[in-house]
């Protein structure tokens, strides 16, 4: 699994599959958030001419609509219909992904594991599985993704290079720009730069090199975030960078989060653009006895406080049905759950977590750096509480997708078959399955049960 790897030819036959899939689904209207997206990129020129500052969401970061904006006139250029540019755009970020990205950010997590061809292969054959829906729509998550990984790999090398640093910067504040909800990148990128510092401070690196790398990070991310401030102070009174702060964005996602287990849109010819809510009863109930609203972090975690055992099991549900691939697109046109995509989906979870938990595979690994890995789930973690959708969990899946491919797995009939060590082993593996398709085919479940179009 570790020959040499030739990047080229990955990244050249996942761009070609992905695009191959995207055109195969036809040229399909830009639904809700991704029209919004779309329509947005028009704002830059509203007034006659270009201009940054005319964009004037209240509740979407700017750099998106930009990119969309600067693929709308070259498709304009060379008379490619908008949905095909799409297309391209996102095969584009697929196999950057896949082939670029997750091999660079297994480096950093495992340096004594790197990437052959075969993990590269199936590392894009899980994202075209899971994901390929995502491909024709002008949505955040894959862009987002790609930033968020793009801010992890510069990070664990900032410390000795300027443009790492830099790029650290911008790529965390783009990422937060897109999603929001990746807020949490931000203090984990200043942690993860100042836990290096830590940890190589016998080395020879002078504190105030350090300091000007440090300085480069925070410079990158004022690059990207004073646009939207003065964009947002110029049309909503209000300088805060986060896109939505001024329309209290997470108010309502928490409230929602209290109302829902799990949100998805359906798109189907007889209800165009209904939404898919999974209601929580328990978590509607708790809701009304708040006035019906969230309106402060503060509000959700004195919740937390008060009722543990009720909001841990908010929080468990969400987390669960928001890594339940129950379809591979954003928009759903057929509301039946795709059976196998889901097992398979929770089959790599649960890989994920034995790779964690089993002390024989984790040592396979060799020396890691477990705080990068920690990154992915930690950034997306902003989400569990609102109403949660599949892919807002990407970066958990993400993570799991490493975790299972990053290095072989031991064999745990290796003991023989009558040993009672290997007994042992498959009781506690069989358990453990067990344990976890109960849990999950019972909160999935439920879910299903609670299901209202509205």
């Amino acid at each position: 699994m570790a020959s040499r790897l030739r990047p080229a030819v990955p990244f050249g036959v996942t761009f070609a599959v992905a695009v191959l899939i995207g055109l195969a689904g036809g040229d399909e209207p830009f639904y809700w958030d991704s029209g919004g997206y779309w329509r947005l990129g028009e704002t830059f020129t509203s007034g006659g001419g270009f201009a940054l500052l005319d964009f004037d969401s209240p509740l979407r970061g700017y750099s998106l609509p930009l990119l969309l904006a600067v693929l709308r006139e070259g498709a304009d250029a060379v008379g490619m219909g908008y949905g095909p540019a799409v297309v391209l755009f996102n095969s584009l970020l697929v196999a950057l992904i896949a082939t670029v990205l997750a091999p660079r950010l297994a480096a950093t997590i495992w340096p004594e594991r790197p990437w052959g061809e075969l993990q590269v292969a199936l590392m894009a054959g899980a994202i075209l599985l899971f994901w390929h829906g995502y491909v024709s729509y002008p949505l955040t998550d894959l862009p987002g993704l790609a930033l968020a990984m793009l801010a992890l790999i510069a990070v664990a090398r900032a410390g000795s290079s300027a443009r790492w640093a830099l790029t650290a910067g911008l790529a965390t504040a783009l990422a937060v720009n897109m999603r929001p909800a990746y807020v949490l990148l931000v203090p984990v990128v200043i942690g993860l730069f100042a836990w290096d510092w830590y940890a190589s401070r016998a080395s020879t690196s002078k504190p105030g090199r350090r300091l000007a790398f440090l300085a480069l990070i925070v410079l990158g991310a004022l690059l990207v975030s004073l646009p939207q401030s003065l964009a947002t102070h110029k049309h909503h009174g209000s300088a805060n960078p986060l896109p939505g702060a001024a329309e209290d964005l997470s108010g309502r996602q928490l409230t929602f989060g209290m109302l829902m287990q799990r949100y998805d849109t359906y798109v189907g010819m007889d209800e165009l653009g209904a939404g898919m809510q999974y209601i929580d009863p328990r978590g509607t109930a708790l809701l009304e006895e708040e006035g019906g609203r969230i309106v402060s972090s503060g509000q959700y975690l004195r919740l937390v406080v008060e009722h543990p055992p009720t909001m841990g099991l908010i929080g468990l549900r969400h987390l669960v049905n928001g890594l339940d691939a129950r379809y591979p697109t954003p928009y759903i046109e057929d509301v039946a759950p795709q059976r196998l995509l889901r097992i398979a989906g929770f089959a790599i979870v649960f890989a994920g977590l034995l790779r964690l938990v089993w002390p024989a595979a984790r040592d396979l690994l060799g020396r890691s750096r477990w705080l990068y890995l920690a990154a992915l789930p930690l950034i997306c973690a902003t989400s569990v509480p609102a109403a949660v959708e599949t892919r807002f969990l990407l970066p958990i899946y993400l993570a799991c997708y490493l975790l299972v491919l990053a290095a072989p797995w031991p064999n745990p009939l290796a003991d023989g078959l009558r040993s009672a060590a290997t007994a042992r082993r498959v009781g506690l593996l069989a358990v453990g399955l067990v344990a976890f398709a109960i849990l999950v085919g019972e909160i999935t479940s439920g879910a299903s049960e609670n299901l209202e179009f509205r």
